[in-house]
């Protein structure tokens, strides 16, 4: 409606320019009448005989795509118009905003050119509609269609750099997890390898680059165990502000530390050649209540692994990570449940009971609560060693143990207080199950954990 509402008024424009050519005359209102009326001859026949059939095809490179690296897209454009174009505008909504691109078409239906994307997030990506706009000279006469979107862009988690690193040797041990410890099974994992790109400086090991005069990477002490299982706790009261009760951006960077500490790990289990299992927590919710008490749950476990070697075969609950690619995408997809769980519902134990005997289990989590304690309780009872690693840095930590007031608020005091008193007895219950707690001690900024602002480079044809 608007675009013809602007179509008369050029044409009463046009009408008025000749009225004045006729009653005063003249070359220059002779010249002004024909260019506005040659103007609006062409924009009716642009709304008429306009670009058709316009097809856009975005060209991507191959291979995984990591949190912060830039996407190169090759955009090739077709259509078909009977009439010469004065110029087009590519309006293409990508990922990172929107890019547009001016062209001069003429008599040319086909067109390539290139953009780049910088500083995507870990995640999944999309292109969504964009437009193509076309018209006159001076843009009396506008017109557009829409152009369709890309099938979504699978981002990774980053590998980390030195100075704001997730490697597994962030994580230090407060002393927490000395209870019981139950003995480890397998062949222990490669000690130092030849350093890669990518990894932490504070890794190398001096004294034996300088014997072997190559530089060697220290690996982290891995789990001695069959296998390792590595699960990404996804629910929002475990990443909660504490004291606060805010779960925006500052969540949001907790649990993209744990997911890139769960990256680091699947990576250093990948290198020492350990079996290893990615699970997400929003895969093992069920609404269970018949898990079976903790005195009764080793003697099932056990039913189950008989019956599984009985029969030759070895049971696998879900999606394994069979390679460090298919795991870091999956992280991708990797999201905080922003939902509060029901009252009763629990986590799921299928895959606990299908793990093979002596496999460890790693759970990455900005805080503990109570069904992630539960169902770390039945894990320790099925006799498998539990690490949980807590991404919540240590300002976070030192104002929900001390119970500081930052509001002015005894609601706030009151809040801290009461949750420094579960977390606590949560970590004592735990560590008298044997399983150990592990805090992060490197806190980057923003940008090092997301990948940074997102943005679109022009990079020409």
């Amino acid at each position: 409606m608007r675009g013809f509402r602007g179509s008369i008024a050029h044409m009463l424009m046009a009408v008025l320019l000749g009225g004045l050519y006729f009653w005063h005359g003249g070359k220059s209102a002779l010249f002004l009448a024909t260019v506005s009326v040659l103007v609006v001859i062409y924009g009716i026949l642009l709304r008429v005989f306009g670009p058709r059939q316009i097809v856009i095809n975005r060209h991507l490179r191959q291979g995984q795509i990591t949190a912060g690296e830039s996407i190169r897209v090759r955009v090739e454009l077709q259509m078909r118009c009977p009439l010469p174009l004065l110029w087009l505008v590519v309006c293409d909504n990508t990922p990172g905003g929107i890019h547009r691109k001016l062209l001069f078409p003429g008599l040319k239906r086909r067109w390539s050119y290139q953009y780049e994307i910088t500083g995507l997030t870990r995640g999944v990506h999309a292109w969504q509609e964009g437009r193509v706009y076309w018209g006159d000279i001076f843009g009396w006469s506008r017109a557009y269609t829409t152009i369709k979107g890309e099938e979504p862009v699978v981002v990774v988690p980053g590998t980390g750099n030195a100075a704001t690193s997730i490697w597994p040797e962030v994580w230090t041990d407060h002393g927490e997890g000395v209870g019981v410890q139950h003995p480890l099974q397998g062949i222990p994992g490669i000690e130092i390898r030849e350093y890669q790109q990518g990894d932490s400086f504070n890794r190398i090991h001096w004294k034996s680059s300088a014997r072997s005069g190559k530089l060697h990477t220290l690996l982290p002490d891995m789990p001695q165990s069959t296998s390792l299982a590595i699960m990404v706790y996804e629910e929002c009261s475990g990443y909660e502000g504490v004291g606060a009760g805010e779960r925006s951006q500052e969540s949001q960077e907790v649990f993209e530390r744990a997911v890139l500490g769960a990256a680091s790990w699947v990576r250093e289990a990948t290198d020492a050649q350990m079996p290893c299992e990615l699970w997400l927590s929003g895969d093992e919710l069920a609404s269970k209540q018949d898990m079976p008490l903790e005195k009764d749950a080793r003697h099932e476990a056990q039913t189950n692994r008989s019956r599984n070697e009985a029969g030759g075969i070895r049971s696998v609950h879900g999606q394994q990570a069979d390679s460090v690619d298919c795991a870091l995408r999956r992280l991708a997809y990797a999201r905080l449940h922003q939902e509060q769980g029901l009252v009763g519902e629990r986590l799921g134990v299928d895959r606990l009971e299908h793990l093979p005997y002596g496999s460890s289990i790693l759970v990455f989590t900005g805080q503990l609560d109570e069904r992630l304690v539960a169902w770390l309780e039945y894990a320790s009872a099925l006799g498998f060693q539990a690490r949980v690693y807590l991404s919540m840095n240590g300002q976070m930590r030192g104002t929900a143990g001390d119970g500081k007031e930052q509001f002015g608020t005894s609601a706030v005091l009151n809040s801290s207080v009461v949750q420094a008193s579960r977390s606590q007895s949560w970590t004592e219950r735990l560590v008298s199950k044997g399983v150990k707690i592990v805090y992060q001690e490197s806190v980057g900024t923003v940008g090092s954990w997301h990948g940074g602002k997102a943005g679109i480079v022009d990079v020409g044809a």
